[in-house]
């Protein structure tokens, strides 16, 4: 009888230790993911500034330091969304305020000379073409970020291209003053999209042209690259870039000219475009500038063997 009191009250006593245990083991386990579910829930209604305490190094803490990474990560992100809205609300808005401006002066018959009627329409015409290049490019980023950038390959003999894309900037390039010259040595055969590397090459050389003073050069040259890939060089004699500018130069709406200068400012896309079209090819693009006396963009792509040696490993 005893024994059996004696095992009774271990019994109770068992049970009550570890009931009181597994209160403390809840309240240490409940509590964190408590907070966890509070910030997750935080995040989804649009507040990153929620923060998860976090103590210890087991697995609840991991998920906490987590969260809280991911709220930097999303206040950076909302940051750089709000940026951007605003740069391209002041990139629309410059354009517009124009249209608006002239088409009211010509609407109005404020302008009876003919002559002088077409040039305000000139005015329009130009700054419709400058909002539609905007559009197109923000489209190619929007496309880019969804992942439906799609491109088509095809052999493309890269000599071809460039002497194409160089016919179509020559004119404006000859209005400035500026000589264009290139320099192909040997015939590469790449497999790229045509239409979107002949926008990469329009955009590198019209970004040369704008940045380029009178009597200034450009050159477009096509070299063997390293380790199996061809190089496309786009040098010129311009204004340069600073160097605290480089490492941003292929940023989104980055512009070294702060002043947003509009005889010589671009949309801020252009660089950003090429990036991702180049990247998307498996290349590579950089920018070497030295201020006051010019700037080369490289690219770097894969090549593909020559023709004759394809046909005889088939």
């Amino acid at each position: 009888h005893r024994i059996q009191e004696l095992l009774i009250i271990a019994g109770l006593g068992t049970v009550i230790f570890a009931s009181g245990v597994t209160v403390l083991l809840s309240n240490r386990i409940a509590g964190p993911l408590e907070d966890v579910v509070r910030a997750a829930s935080e995040f989804g209604n649009g507040n990153y500034n929620a923060h998860v305490s976090v103590q210890g190094d087991d697995e609840i803490a991991v998920v906490g330091r987590a969260m809280n990474q991911l709220a930097r990560n999303l206040q950076d992100a909302e940051r750089n969304r709000n940026e951007f809205l605003a740069n391209i609300s002041h990139e629309l808005r410059t354009p517009l305020s124009y249209v608006r401006g002239y088409s009211q002066v010509v609407a109005d018959g404020l302008v009876s000379d003919p002559k002088e009627q077409e040039r305000y329409l000139r005015f329009i015409y130009d700054e419709t073409i400058r909002i539609e290049q905007l559009v197109r490019d923000l489209f190619v980023l929007a496309q880019a970020d969804a992942g439906e950038l799609s491109i088509t390959k095809e052999e493309v003999n890269l000599n071809e291209l460039i002497l194409h894309t160089v016919r179509l900037v020559e004119a404006r390039a000859t209005s400035k003053g500026i000589t264009i010259e290139t320099s192909l040595s040997d015939e590469f055969i790449v497999a790229v999209d045509r239409l979107r590397m002949e926008q990469v090459l329009l955009n590198l050389l019209e970004n040369a042209i704008r940045y380029t003073d009178p009597s200034g050069r450009v050159t477009v040259s096509l070299t063997s690259g390293e380790q199996g890939h061809v190089q496309i060089m786009v040098s010129d004699t311009g204004v340069g870039i600073p160097e605290p500018d480089l490492p941003y130069i292929f940023d989104r709406l980055y512009r070294v000219d702060k002043s947003r200068n509009r005889g010589r400012g671009g949309s801020g896309l252009g660089l950003a475009i090429v990036k991702q079209i180049v990247e998307l090819h498996g290349g590579t693009v950089r920018v070497q500038s030295v201020e006051h006396k010019g700037t080369t963009f490289t690219i770097l792509l894969p090549a593909l063997a020559p023709q004759s040696e394809r046909r005889s490993k088939a």
